[in-house]
């Protein structure tokens, strides 16, 4: 447990039992530099136990590398791909350099982005972790599955 944290240590545990339970939920902790915000995240990373992890960390230098932190999110999930509409399929995989380049089509790698979200979580409970999202490129912040997942998350500051 983090000391002074126990409320926002509780809601990530809540948040990840629900997700035990088949339920999906977002949790956005925002504030200040150095307050601990990474520190809250590694306790959610650090507590999901056998659920899959997907982490993508913002970084300045990679802010302008598109789809720089979706190829991140997506990595550990790639065995799922083949469970996609062949043109999100393709979508997706050209905008992460997986296979050839296609016309842009941000609809289809959101949507391929949500469908590979939902592959994944099927198999077993899923945890994205987004740290440093103010760093995050936009066509990955664009994509729906990384930062939206189609409904807007409660907020939580964090505290000094």
């Amino acid at each position: 447990m983090l000391i002074g944290r126990e409320d926002e240590c509780a809601r990530i545990e809540r948040l990840l039992d629900d997700a035990r339970r088949g339920a999906s939920g977002a949790l956005v902790v925002h504030g200040e530099a150095g307050i601990g915000k990474t520190a809250l995240l590694r306790h959610a990373v650090d507590r999901a136990g056998s659920m899959t992890i997907a982490i993508a960390t913002g970084i300045e230098a990679e802010a302008e590398l598109e789809y720089s932190a979706l190829m991140e999110v997506c990595r550990p999930l790639l065995e799922h791909a083949s469970e996609l509409p062949e043109h999100q399929a393709a979508a997706l995989q050209g905008a992460l350099g997986l296979g050839p380049a296609v016309e842009r089509d941000r609809f289809g790698v959101g949507a391929a982005t949500l469908g590979l979200l939902a592959a994944a979580a099927e198999e077993r409970p899923l945890l994205v972790a987004v740290d440093d999202a103010q760093w995050i490129d936009t066509a990955s912040a664009d994509a729906p599955g990384l930062m939206r997942a189609g409904a807007t998350p409660p907020r939580a500051p964090a505290r000094r």
